[in-house]
């Protein structure tokens, strides 16, 4: 049987009861429920005593039930409305009555944060105080995510009844009221699990205070929730969970409304890292933010060779710093041996080696497979790195960041082997998925005779020649054969040169690609 909800009421559809969120219930006479049924088709309208007179006579009562005011209160009592303050039926004097109370609001398909239940808040509404500090909070949680990511107010939701489809975190809020104040106690709990993320208990202010405890309130349980999305608990890592730096970067794009999801995780790192500056795993998180950094600064966030010198130094010491305090966590491991063999600086064998006794010793499959792949490709092995990566992308979450990720990783180790045919297939249905993809990479896969002057044009000289650093800083130079590193770097090259000349490589970047060097070394055209 359908239910219709107003306040802490769920009236049954043909208005023979209803019951409250404290399970009482209540029974209607014929009247009252002619009257109740009256009143929810014509919310907060005026209705006349005529007109609620003869909804009731259809009903077949008899002359003393048509003291409408009379039966009007005996509703108002049933349904524990104060005579003090309405929040059922209003009198509009000289006109009639108004059915007041809001229909509870349906909750939506998903949920990114639920805020409720909540207990408490009735016998403060007094003052509107708990209600507004409500408001208040749920616009700052929606003010603090991704637009897409729904903050839904459901303070009569209790564990156990229905929930939207999908719930990632909900907000149990209560509020207690004495001679000091209001007081609010609010837990941030895993939606799947209910494991509790964070608590924190607050003694609310004056209206001008509201604003800021609800503010400091949303950033704190920001942080929690960015926390617990890009961490896995140590030695739990399940077979689909995601490698570090996919899982801080997909935490960072549901959690900020601008794409350079890196600033975001940067912000909420340093946050963390002040509260608990000696933690060994955010000492990782933050080596590993800054090869995220790194990996999505393209033609856009060129970095100076200097600063590239200066994060390669910091993520070298930030990992043997700790690597001693989170062996026993894989994803940790994992992350670690990553940031190793990219920094390229001599320890591609230790970090194979802390790859595979990470995969050995867990159930972190999808994302061993990652790193390994990743390192096998960097070694030549293609084949298998691209058996690794189809393993991945097999367990990923269709459409997820991994996912995404994966197919990235494959074009360029299909680029690095030359394999044009099946780059093409593969990029073709990495567009479909996130067709914003072609334009951050889509020029660095084409072809040397690919038609793209369209897509470079919108780049000058200086975005091109940032692209050609970036392409080879971050893609081809850890490949160990010189052939690999020549296949990614010539297509783009090619259409770099075809535009602006042989100046635009840097010279540091000829020597590593000498199947690609310009017979006089470039130098012909420099100035």
């Amino acid at each position: 049987m359908k239910e219709l909800r107003f306040g802490d009421l769920a009236f049954d559809e043909a208005f023979l009861c209803a019951r409250r969120d404290s399970g009482e219930e209540i029974r209607f006479t014929r009247s009252e429920r002619a009257l109740l049924e009256m009143f929810t088709r014509h919310v907060g309208q005026v209705l006349s005593r005529s007109r609620l007179l003869d909804a009731i006579a259809h009903v077949g009562s008899d002359a003393s039930d048509r003291n409408i005011d009379f039966l009007i209160n005996r509703v108002r009592g049933k349904l524990g409305d104060s005579t003090r303050e309405r929040a059922w039926i209003a009198t509009q004097y000289g006109e009639g009555y108004v059915w007041i109370a809001k229909p509870a609001t349906e909750l939506p398909d998903d949920a990114f944060v639920l805020i409720g239940p909540v207990f408490g808040h009735s016998q403060a509404s007094s003052t509107g105080t708990a209600h507004d500090f409500l408001d208040r909070l749920q616009h700052a949680l929606d003010e603090l995510t991704a637009a897409d990511q729904a903050i839904v107010v459901a303070p009569r939701w209790r564990p156990g009844d229905a929930l939207p489809r999908h719930v990632r975190f909900s907000l149990d809020v209560s509020f207690h009221a004495d001679a000091r104040g209001l007081h609010c106690a609010a837990v941030l709990r895993d939606g799947a699990s209910r494991h509790i993320v964070q608590s924190r208990r607050l003694l609310l202010g004056d209206a001008a205070t509201l604003q800021s405890q609800a503010t400091e309130a949303a950033a704190a349980f920001k942080t929690a929730i960015w926390q617990r999305l890009s961490l896995v608990p140590e030695s739990l890592a399940g077979p689909t969970d995601e490698p570090l730096g996919v899982r801080m970067h997909s935490a960072a794009t549901l959690l900020t409304r601008s794409p350079q999801s890196w600033l975001e995780s940067e912000a909420l790192l340093k946050r963390v890292r002040a509260d608990d500056p000696a933690n060994p795993q955010t000492a990782v998180m933050w080596a590993t933010h800054l090869y995220n950094r790194q990996l999505l600064s393209g033609v856009h966030g060129a970095l100076t060779a200097d600063e590239r010198t200066a994060m390669e130094s910091e993520i070298e010491a930030l990992v043997f710093d700790n690597l001693a305090a989170v062996q026993h966590d894989p994803v940790m491991v994992l992350s670690a041996a990553k940031l190793l063999f990219f920094i390229d600086r001599g320890h591609m064998d230790f970090a194979e080696a802390l790859a595979e006794q990470a995969f050995a010793a867990s159930t972190a499959f999808a994302a061993a497979f990652s790193v390994l792949g990743q390192i096998r490709m960097f070694r030549g092995r293609i084949a298998e790195a691209l058996e690794l990566f189809d393993r991945g992308i097999e367990m990923a979450e269709p459409r997820s960041e991994f996912h995404v990720f994966l197919m990235m990783v494959k074009c360029f180790a299909l680029l690095a082997a030359n394999e044009r045919a099946t780059l093409d297939a593969t990029r073709t249905q990495l567009y479909a998925i996130r067709p914003i993809i072609r334009a951050q990479l889509g020029h660095y896969w084409a072809a040397a005779d690919e038609n793209i002057v369209t897509d470079l044009q919108r780049f000058d000289a200086a975005q091109i020649r940032n692209g050609v650093i970036y392409l080879h800083y971050v893609h081809a130079r850890g490949f160990r054969q010189p052939m690999h590193r020549e296949n990614v770097m010539r297509g783009f090259i090619a259409h770099a040169t075809r535009r602006f000349g042989p100046t635009i490589v840097p010279d540091e970047i000829w020597p590593s690609v000498p199947g690609l060097m310009p017979d006089d070394g470039g130098s012909r055209q420099r100035a």
